[in-house]
């Protein structure tokens, strides 16, 4: 059957409990954002999830090296810090936020420094 697309749209809003015209407006406005050119890939989003094989795979590069340089350009004044066993460290504590005379901070003393993460007491 021909179907209007105020009957898919009054359709739609049943089986989603809302209205039609948000149905309409959900449907454009996916529609637009799957039209619109991304900037890293330089293609239609909807283009991108359709392709597969080599072009994934050099839309998946692109998205790398895009991923890469923002997070060149945002950590470029960051400093490792190397923690050696014995030194003390701050750390910071979420629950000062419900009452005000707790410490926000307490001391650690380093054990040992694991790459990434670090083993106090």
């Amino acid at each position: 059957t021909h179907s209007t697309m105020i009957e898919i749209a009054r359709d739609l809003a049943q089986e989603n409990s809302t209205s039609p015209g948000d149905e309409i407006f959900n449907a454009v406005r996916q529609y637009v954002y799957n039209k619109t050119i991304q900037s890293v890939t330089e293609e239609k989003l909807a283009d991108v999830f359709s392709t597969t094989g080599d072009t994934r795979k050099l839309y998946k590069h692109k998205i790398e090296v895009n991923q890469n340089k923002v997070l060149s350009y945002h950590n470029k004044k960051r400093q490792g810090i190397i923690y050696k066993k014995g030194d003390i460290i701050q750390v910071y504590s979420k629950t000062h936020r419900r009452n005000k005379n707790l410490k926000q901070c307490t001391k650690h003393i380093v054990e040992e420094h694991r790459g990434d993460t670090l083993l106090t007491w």
